[in-house]
């Protein structure tokens, strides 16, 4: 009787802790072996711009499980003058190579230039005074340049791969980089997180530094799922209990990886005052995100201690709207793309249409 009165106590006074709860979540979500993510929202400009969307609606969902990864995407932009345009994407990733598709980029490109052709034709002083079978004659013809001067550039290109897969195999990425071992140090960190061993060294060390959160259980209703809502204060990055973290965490595999690759990717940064050099130093190219700047809410079933929401937004910037990630609520097909366009093929057909120097005029009617 004792001994269960004991393990009672200890459920609810240690298991169910705030603290571990939200610990627990954070050391599960690096070592978990498979898991998803979704987030969405809308995001609407704090200013008005003619040029820039009015609104833009996004999607985004991602897995990873038997050490592959993949996703997909979906944003809607309100762009003024232009209408609705939709681009969908999506992204499979293994060890040996990136795939990744898009679509609707064609049709994009369509709406931009029947939305600038029209513009362009109404800005014309003789515009008032054309006949509707002018003004369309004109507009087809205007149309057809802007058609035939991207099919020089980038056009060529989004035709052959919208809605078909592109393969990049690592080597292809290592050709196409300025600095092959700067690349291969950097891919180096991304391959260690398929080692489980690695993740599950990450999350050694997270538990152990659990001093790096301050946690407050939220005054809210649970989620469906049972999930408690926390806040969570991480420390700052000058803080003994951040800077303890980050020691550790260097010291790890991936630490170790990702230092070589920060360290590749550098540059020196020389400060002066009246002509004179006051310091010199080196700053990485690689920098996450400072949590501590952050209002951050996770969302953890105090049974499995397993994070099923994350919602952030930055304090300083008031006006943002959060971003809310949901945690294994969704699924992606993860079947290797069994069709593909190989990278270096795309690069090569990118680079005839460049070379193609055929004359493209346009000649109008009218007054410009």
């Amino acid at each position: 009787m004792l001994a269960l009165i004991a393990g009672v106590l200890l459920y609810f006074f240690w298991y169910q802790n705030p603290h571990k709860v939200v610990t627990d979540g954070v050391a599960n979500l690096v070592s978990a072996r498979q898991a998803s993510y979704s987030m969405g929202g809308d995001v609407t400009p704090s200013s008005t711009s003619t040029s820039g969307p009015s609104k833009t609606t996004y999607r985004v969902n991602l897995q990873y499980a038997n050490q592959v990864a993949g996703g997909n995407g979906e944003v809607t932009m309100d762009l003024p003058q232009v209408g609705q345009i939709i681009v969908k994407a999506e992204i499979y990733v293994d060890r040996e190579a990136m795939y990744f598709r898009v679509e609707n980029v064609k049709d994009a490109y369509d709406k931009y230039i029947d939305a600038m052709v029209d513009r362009m034709l109404q800005q014309r002083s003789n515009y008032s005074s054309m006949t509707d079978e002018e003004k369309n004659a004109e507009r087809s013809k205007m149309r057809d340049y802007y058609h035939k001067l991207l099919e020089k550039g980038s056009m060529a290109t989004i035709k052959k791969i919208d809605g078909k897969w592109v393969k990049m195999t690592q080597d292809e990425m290592l050709k196409m980089s300025s600095n092959r071992t700067t690349t291969k140090q950097c891919t180096e960190v991304v391959d260690s997180m398929y080692d489980t061993k690695a993740r599950n060294e990450i999350a050694a060390v997270l538990r152990k530094h659990g001093d790096v959160f301050t946690v407050e259980k939220l005054n809210k209703p649970a989620l469906d799922n049972g999930a408690v809502g926390y806040k969570v204060t991480v420390a700052s990055p000058s803080s003994h209990e951040a800077r303890s973290l980050s020691r550790d965490l260097g010291n790890t595999r991936v630490g170790e990886l990702l230092r070589r690759c920060s360290d590749a990717t550098s540059t020196r940064v020389t400060t002066r005052q009246n002509g004179r050099t006051i310091k010199t130093e080196r700053r990485s190219a690689i920098s996450g995100p400072d949590l501590s700047q952050t209002d951050l809410e996770l969302w953890v079933s105090p049974f499995s201690h397993d994070v099923k929401r994350i919602v952030m937004k930055p304090t300083s910037q008031s006006s943002q709207q959060p971003v809310t990630i949901n945690v294994n609520d969704t699924k992606v097909d993860l079947r290797k793309p069994s069709d593909s366009i190989p990278y270096s093929e795309l690069m090569q057909g990118s680079s005839v249409s460049k070379d193609n120097d055929d004359d493209t005029s346009l000649t109008t009617t009218g007054e410009a």
